[in-house]
């Protein structure tokens, strides 16, 4: 749904990864938000982090150091590369490993 501009969820910024991501850049830039894409694979073994991990932080310092900042990260297949970086830029921001996780356990 296209976000008016003034509405609560405007201007948000967006990461989308995957090479079919894209979506209508147009609509995005009239509607006054900022877009990266990133171009990643979805093959077992690619290398998210370290081939995109530097482009995504960078981008979400962006809706980190606005005020009214918003960042919407998103994967086109909804597979698992958008998931992977949220889930490295959180733990690098609050300084959380993946050994000291509190929560349920599987």
């Amino acid at each position: 749904k296209k976000q008016s501009p003034g509405s609560p969820l405007s201007p948000p910024t967006c990461i989308p990864a995957g090479p079919s991501a894209a979506g209508p850049v147009a609509d995005y830039q009239s509607a006054g938000i900022e877009y990266s894409q990133i171009d990643a694979d979805d093959e077992e073994g690619y290398a998210m982090l370290a081939k995109h991990l530097e482009q995504a932080l960078a981008f979400v310092a962006l809706a980190r150091d606005d005020a009214k900042g918003k960042c919407v990260v998103h994967c086109h297949a909804g597979i698992n590369r958008s998931g992977v970086l949220v889930a490295a830029i959180h733990m690098l921001h609050t300084k959380v490993s993946v050994v000291n996780r509190k929560g349920p356990r599987s």
